[in-house]
């Protein structure tokens, strides 16, 4: 529904206002116009009477009939035709009542008058007069006193108040008239004021609104002395705790995002720390993985020295120190690709491929020698888009933890890494990637704790309680989530449950 200009409902409301304004004007002079010609009708009434009283009186030896010709002729001539007229002492009574007097009203009228011994007035009906309802009729009773000053008789008149009524009407109309038309005047009038008043005011305000810009000294300017300037007034002192808030909100926004610079810095020195403390754990099997190639490589050179060597003895000598080589060549580039930064783009990576790159390479670690590691990769759909290091770090934080806690099975502990999708592998869009051990699992007190920094249960040197924390941090800027808790009650160990969104089909085929 389309809502009225302001103006409109201003002048609406002013056209209402002073139209009820004048209709209770013109009600209250139509109720009091009312009142006087009805007032009037019984004076004329009662100067009618009066004037019987003197007829009466000064003919009392006349005959009945007479009388009552006379009685007649005198109302007649004054437009009252509804009159009764009752002679006492003896005399008949003569009444010329017609059917203007409803029944018992007569005979009432007649008793009251005798009672008092002065004028009765009497109304009789209802009719509609002007905004209201009113008297049909109206009846005047006076009683008649001889030379001696006896009552005589009784003498009743009556008289509509119809055609009263009906003129009153007619003046109402040309007063509604009049009425409509100064409501339209004064409502034009009230409205132009109340434009040059309000309306401009307001519309200068609404410019100006348009035209604001923050650097706007004293937005607005109002010189009258009145409620506009106190509005203007106002709104300046707004508008400058405005432009104060926002240069407050601007210097928290910039220091906010020093922080978040800082904070986003911190984090990623925490990852490239937690990654460093795995790359120097296990840099020691690196060496030890590295020294027996070097041994056998040294025994192979000390053989290609002798003289007595044939040529295919040589070339074995030379192709197994080669192999020897590629071996250290291969333990030597898996460990600076776990420790190079993130700066590749994303890309599609197979997890299976990935969970056994990461297996291969952690056995060089001596904790890992110790334990048997199961595979489970059931996955039907493993491909994710991430970075190849990102879930590298994640793999081998959680692998480390998990060989950790089998320290003291002397070779019974096992880690199950297994990848899977929802029950229906068909419309998974979701892939579990868990490793479960079957060590010491978590204190229920530190299950709340784990994903916090430099939270560790780890005796001090031992490690840096970034761990899970990194995992993380990592795994939420990818998109997934990471869960930790202890194996069903009759189980030793824990375990932690990786969730990763899952490439589209498309997207894969693409690539």
């Amino acid at each position: 529904m389309k809502t009225k200009s302001l103006k409109a409902q201003i002048g609406i409301f002013l056209a209402i206002i002073l139209f009820l304004a004048m209709f209770l004007v013109s009600l209250v002079w139509c109720m009091f116009l009312k009142k006087d010609i009805v007032e009037n009708e019984i004076a004329r009434l009662e100067d009618s009477l009066n004037s019987l009283q003197e007829i009466i009186r000064s003919g009392v030896q006349q005959r009945d009939a007479d009388l009552l010709s006379v009685t007649s002729g005198l109302l007649n001539t004054k437009g009252i035709h509804c009159f009764s007229l009752k002679l006492e002492e003896g005399r008949s009574v003569k009444e010329d009542s017609g059917d203007c007097f409803p029944d018992g009203l007569l005979a009432e009228i007649e008793r009251e008058t005798i009672k008092k011994k002065q004028r009765t007035i009497a109304y009789h009906g209802t009719s509609w007069a002007v905004f209201t309802f009113s008297h049909q009729q109206v009846f005047v009773g006076k009683s008649l006193f001889d030379v001696n000053g006896n009552i005589s008789g009784v003498v009743i008149v009556g008289s509509s108040l119809e055609p009263l009524y009906g003129k009153i009407r007619e003046e109402s109309k040309v007063v509604l008239f009049y009425l409509i038309i100064n409501t339209i005047i004064f409502a034009g009038i009230g409205l132009l004021r109340m434009m040059q008043i309000v309306m401009k005011p307001i519309e200068r305000f609404i410019v100006l609104s348009d035209q604001y810009t923050p650097s706007s000294p004293n937005f607005f300017q109002e010189d009258t002395n009145n409620e506009f300037a106190n509005l203007s007034h106002s709104l300046n002192n707004l508008f400058s705790r405005i432009r104060e808030d926002n240069e407050k909100v601007r210097k928290t926004i910039a220091l906010l995002q020093l922080s978040n610079l800082e904070l986003e810095r911190n984090k990623k020195e925490m990852v490239r720390t937690e990654k460093l403390a795995a790359i120097g754990r296990l840099s020691a099997g690196l060496a030890h993985e590295i020294g027996n190639p070097l041994s056998i490589i040294l025994g192979y050179v000390d053989l290609l020295g002798l003289d007595d060597l044939s040529s295919e003895e040589r070339k074995t000598f030379s192709k197994n120190s080669q192999l020897e080589l590629d071996r250290i060549k291969t333990l030597i580039r898996q460990l600076l690709d776990f420790a190079r930064m993130e700066n590749q783009p994303e890309q599609h990576i197979s997890v299976n491929d990935l969970v056994k790159e990461v297996i291969g390479f952690i056995g060089m670690e001596k904790s890992f020698t110790h334990c048997n590691i199961i595979l489970q990769l059931d996955a039907g759909r493993d491909m994710v888009n991430t970075h190849a290091d990102s879930l590298r770090q994640i793999l081998l934080n959680c692998l480390l933890n998990a060989v950790d806690s089998l320290e003291g099975l002397k070779g019974n502990g096992k880690v199950i890494v297994s990848t899977a999708n929802s029950a229906d592998d068909a419309t998974s869009d979701m892939l579990y990637i868990s490793i479960k051990d079957n060590g010491t699992g978590i204190a229920l007190e530190h299950l709340d704790n784990v994903f916090d920094p430099f939270f560790t249960t780890k005796e001090p040197g031992q490690g840096t309680g970034l761990g899970l924390f990194v995992c993380h941090t990592i795994i939420e800027r990818l998109g997934g989530s990471i869960v930790i808790g202890n194996n069903p009650v009759g189980e030793n160990g824990s375990e932690v449950v990786i969730t990763l969104p899952l490439c589209a089909p498309r997207q894969i085929d693409l690539h």
